[in-house]
């Protein structure tokens, strides 16, 4: 199955609902992660990032910079001899989401002008919010500003990123 924007997926990601969250693997250059202060590079460091769920249900989210967002692909990340494969399910971060039942997933959007001979507006599909049982949640986004070039990072929350949501459920 190919990777696709999250809205292309909806059918797949609202499977994902009732499940529960079982374990978080990334994909990080091992430089930018060695970089980044230990108790937030499992986050902040731009990488790929795969959730598996009960019953064998596994996606993996990926940047797409052309359109600025989020594409989700079924199944795990693909295996790339450079970059380390951690799984983060045990940290700080995770170890208080993993183990708790997805109750929701928003597609957070957003318009911008895509420049060129013809300008159009576009529409980045540019974070995923998983809302989990008990209030926990996180957010998967795509951001590109002064301390993230073109990046996938995971967060708590949306960090006034602005944009609209909808959900899938």
């Amino acid at each position: 199955m190919s990777r696709k924007l999250p809205s292309a997926y909806a059918e797949l990601l609202r499977g994902l609902i009732g499940l529960n969250l079982v374990r978080v693997r990334r994909q990080f250059r091992a430089e930018e992660h060695a970089s980044l202060p230990g108790d937030v590079a499992d986050q902040q460091a731009d990488g790929a990032t795969e959730l598996a769920f009960d019953h064998d249900a596994i996606v993996h989210l990926t940047p797409h910079t052309e359109m600025m967002s989020v594409l989700v692909g079924a199944g795990e990340i693909p295996i790339n001899a450079t970059l380390l494969l951690r799984d983060v399910s045990r940290n700080e971060f995770w170890c208080g989401r993993v183990g708790k039942k997805v109750s929701d997933i928003l597609i957070w959007k957003m318009s911008f002008e895509q420049r060129g001979s013809q300008p159009k507006l576009g529409c980045s599909e540019f974070g995923i919010e998983f809302r989990l049982e008990g209030g926990e949640g996180f957010f998967i986004k795509y951001v590109s500003d002064s301390d993230h070039v073109d990046s996938l990072i995971v967060s708590a929350n949306l960090d006034e990123m602005g944009g609209h949501c909808s959900s899938i459920a």
